[in-house]
């Protein structure tokens, strides 16, 4: 049986409280589908019923830390869904749950029931419908695939498919925050991809909500290295406004679907040893490729309230090189396979984008190669 919500899984499935919303900038969905999820194994080999609750369970779709997650279907009503449950379950995965000690992280399933149930639908964050009464599976909405998917199987996205999922991403996180809840961990892994080519954020297991005057002490290990904050790496030891460490990753994910890699991806294990647990979030080769990227910050009154400063303060000060990265990636007869813009329309944007004129989503269509 499924528990945890107020509403009967039956009823969550067959309403229409999360809506589809495919953005077509040009009234069409030509240049949306050019991007073909074909690529993407979605076929079911054969279902197999779920003893603890009333679905029936086909492919695994990933396999994270400590989860999986797969495609189902409500027996009932055949509703497609996904399950993300530990790993490894006694049901799904039978054979790995008899040589492997179970994940017994019961409280991050039942931390992320808590989050998604105080979420309100929305079409860009993954909906979610219920849990098995052993707090060990939750049941969501379905969808085909994750971007970090997308973009490993893709020579490049174009401009229209990365300017759709940019807003839905946004639009997703303007409604997370406006409930006080911040992710924590957006990264392509947790930005999945539906059948109607809508990108969702998903995965709540770090999330947490805040007050609006609350402050939280930086701790404890926050986020993907690739993806986290710089204020966290440098040792921030209280952050209240935490939208902002979401709003980072954002942007690092945006540069990833524009550049086709990830721009600042650090060696993990480059990490500080000292025993601070102010440091925690610290890595010196993040750090320095973030720096190379967006400059280093010169504000000393700023920079002496870090409790990492003693680490990186003796480094040679790097200049921005975000604008330069853009432009190499974008220019036709630099990159091809990766060229999005011509050679005039490419500066012109790089320079307006750096004024304090937002690049309307008009200019950007204009500027796209279609």
């Amino acid at each position: 049986m499924i528990s945890g919500n107020p509403r009967s899984l039956e009823r969550k499935l067959s309403s229409e409280s999360v809506k589809d919303n495919v953005l077509l900038v040009d009234g069409s969905d030509t240049n949306t589908k050019r991007f073909k999820l074909m690529k993407v194994p979605s076929y079911v080999k054969e279902y197999r019923r779920f003893q603890r609750s009333e679905l029936e369970v086909g492919n695994m779709l990933k396999k994270g830390a400590c989860c999986s997650f797969w495609y189902a279907v409500v027996v009932q009503n055949m509703k497609p869904v996904m399950v993300k449950a530990l790993y490894p379950d006694p049901d799904l995965d039978p054979d790995d749950f008899k040589v492997k000690k179970s994940c017994e992280k019961v409280d991050v399933i039942k931390k992320e029931e808590e989050i998604l149930s105080m979420l309100p639908p929305h079409p860009n964050v993954n909906g979610f419908y219920g849990m098995t009464e052993d707090m060990r599976v939750l049941v969501l909405e379905e969808v085909r695939t994750d971007l970090a998917t997308v973009l490993h199987l893709t020579e490049h996205l174009i401009p229209i498919t990365i300017l759709k999922w940019t807003r839905d991403i946004l639009l997703g996180l303007a409604h997370i925050h406006g409930t006080q809840v911040v992710h924590q961990d957006i990264s392509p892994n947790n930005i999945c991809i539906t059948s109607q080519y809508r990108a969702q954020i998903s995965e709540f297991s770090k999330s947490c909500r805040l007050e609006r005057q609350e402050q939280l002490q930086n701790k404890q290990r926050i986020g993907t290295l690739s993806y986290r904050a710089p204020e966290l790496i440098m040792g921030a030891k209280t952050y209240n406004n935490k939208a902002k460490i979401d709003c980072w990753s954002v942007g690092i994910v945006i540069l990833e679907m524009l550049l086709g890699d990830c721009p600042v991806s650090g060696l993990v294990t480059d990490v500080c040893t000292c025993h601070n647990p102010f440091h925690s979030n610290f890595n010196f080769d993040q750090l320095k490729m973030i720096f190379k990227l967006v400059g280093t910050p010169t504000d000393e009154t700023f920079l002496t309230k870090l409790d990492c400063f003693a680490h990186f303060s003796s480094w040679k000060v790097y200049r921005r090189g975000l604008k330069q990265k853009v432009w190499e990636a974008c220019i036709l007869d630099h990159k091809p396979q990766h060229g999005f813009f011509s050679r005039k329309t490419a500066k012109e944007s790089i320079e307006k984008s750096s004024g304090d004129d937002p690049i309307t989503l008009e200019e950007l269509k204009a500027y796209s190669v279609i």
